[in-house]
């Protein structure tokens, strides 16, 4: 009973109710078996291995994982389920650790031990799933592929198109092009996952919809398709706030990422209208984050587009400076936002043909890469 306890909490990611019972669990059985094991004990190791695993409690999860596939293979046949599930997880883990020598040699073991004991079953995917994801934490995007095409193949027969697990595959082989950009290929899959999950579950897992529909977004945006884009965006916050109470700094998130499609689609009074919104949530919640003055050059920006210069300008020069002071804690992917902030400033000059100032900040972004940030489609001249 408290192994199946503790399982059942695991399975609604309630980790620390998890461990307790299973921990108890745990307990029981020496008690009553002392050093010997059979599945169940071995299964409720195994579990609290997993959970260690889902806390980030990496080196005691390994321990774990290590003990529970040692006496499976003590204990139990080379086709029991438990058996094989105990090398499965612990590849993973050590994957995790990135261990991934003996992560991959195991997967493979286990892979084989799988089709010999079941031939090709649902859950023998989900293994090649997860080598492919070794293969990929490593950069080996061309080792990952055929794997995940495989198993996505097979899934896909066995278990359907809206099979839960056929719908993460489809993520995943996206994921994977999105790194190779490969960004025609990821819509694909992703726009098929999409309308698996949907067909499937309908709204009931609102935390899949958001991951699908953020990585839309992102392909969405790479292909320069903005009202795509941003419909991709605002369709995963309203799926958001419907799936719970809503932090604010996350809605910001989204509100910035809008107001910046709406920008590039020159729909500057509505992304005025957007951007303010995200401002004002920044400057309560995070005023002194990089993000907060980035938005407020994106609000400049969108004020620029509208030739509202004196009310453009000290939001754009307040967000550059604000970022340039925060430079050393912008992510790689965050600096290009730095070039684009002094790109908007030097157009606000351009356009009222102060030519000093104009050349003041062209001598400040020539240390930054050409590529310029895109520019409002209205003539900003006086």
């Amino acid at each position: 009973m408290r192994f199946a306890i503790g399982v059942s909490f695991l399975r609604f990611r309630q980790l620390e109710p998890a461990a307790e019972h299973l921990e108890e669990a745990l307990r029981l059985f020496r008690q009553v078996l002392g050093e010997a094991d059979d599945d169940e004990s071995i299964g409720v190791l195994q579990h609290l291995a997993w959970v260690r695993l889902r806390q980030d409690r990496l080196d005691e999860s390994e321990r774990l994982h290590e003990d529970a596939l040692r006496r499976s293979e003590r204990t139990l046949p080379e086709e029991h389920v438990v058996r094989l599930t105990a090398s499965d997880h612990y590849a993973f883990c050590l994957s995790r650790l990135k261990k991934f020598g003996p992560a991959e040699d195991l997967f493979h073991r286990a892979i084989a031990a799988r089709l010999k004991a079941e031939g090709e079953t649902l859950d023998l995917q989900m293994v090649r799933n997860n080598l492919a994801l070794t293969y990929r934490w490593q950069g080996r995007l061309d080792d990952a592929e055929p794997v995940y095409l495989r198993a996505l193949a097979e899934h896909r027969r066995l278990g359907g198109d809206t099979h839960p697990n056929t719908v993460l595959l489809l993520q995943n082989l996206a994921r994977l092009h999105i790194a190779q950009q490969r960004y025609s290929d990821a819509l694909l899959l992703l726009e098929e996952a999409l309308a698996g999950e949907r067909k499937g579950f309908g709204n009931i897992r609102p935390g899949e919809l958001v991951n699908i529909l953020m990585r839309l977004e992102t392909v969405y945006a790479e292909l320069g398709r903005w009202a795509d884009a941003e419909g991709a965006a605002r369709n995963a916050l309203d799926t958001s706030s419907q799936k719970q109470p809503f932090a604010l700094d996350v809605r910001a998130d989204f509100l910035a990422r809008i107001g910046s499609y709406q920008y590039r689609q020159s729909q500057f009074s509505t992304a005025e209208k957007t951007l303010r919104e995200c401002l004002n949530i920044r400057e309560k919640t995070q005023p002194e984050i990089w993000n907060t003055f980035d938005s407020q050059s994106l609000l400049g920006a969108a004020l620029l587009g509208q030739k509202k210069y004196s009310e453009a300008e000290p939001l754009l020069l307040k967000g550059y400076e604000g970022m340039i002071a925060r430079e050393k804690t912008i992510p790689p992917q965050g600096q290009i936002r730095i070039p684009e902030a002094l790109d908007r400033v030097i157009w606000l000059y351009v356009a009222t043909d102060r030519p000093a100032e104009a050349q003041k900040y062209r001598e400040l972004r020539a240390k930054y890469p050409k590529e310029p940030a895109p520019k409002p489609r209205v003539k900003l001249n006086k």
